[in-house]
């Protein structure tokens, strides 16, 4: 029972991340642009103070295929914990 209840709220995590990067991902193109990810990332903090370097190596730690874009596999890679997603 333990097991059904922790999978119900690991489907419930992923679909949290889901609507997430749909609501980060303005153009619909199933990618996050730098852009889309400053936009996002101010609305959750506003206005960041000082250059915009950090947004690059945020995108850059993220990109795992080098594509310069996020793609849904490396935002769940990024945002989830590894071992909550694997099961015996």
């Amino acid at each position: 029972m333990t097991y059904i209840i922790s999978q119900n709220d690991q489907i419930d995590k992923i679909e949290e991340l889901k609507k997430m990067f749909n609501a980060l991902d303005d153009s619909g193109d199933g990618l996050l642009q730098l852009e889309e990810i400053q936009k996002g990332l101010r609305k959750v903090f506003g206005n960041v103070k000082g250059n915009m370097k950090i947004f690059e190596e945020m995108m850059h730690s993220l990109d795992r295929n080098l594509n310069g874009v996020i793609d849904y596999t490396e935002f769940l890679t990024a945002a989830s914990n590894k071992e909550n997603l694997l099961s015996d």
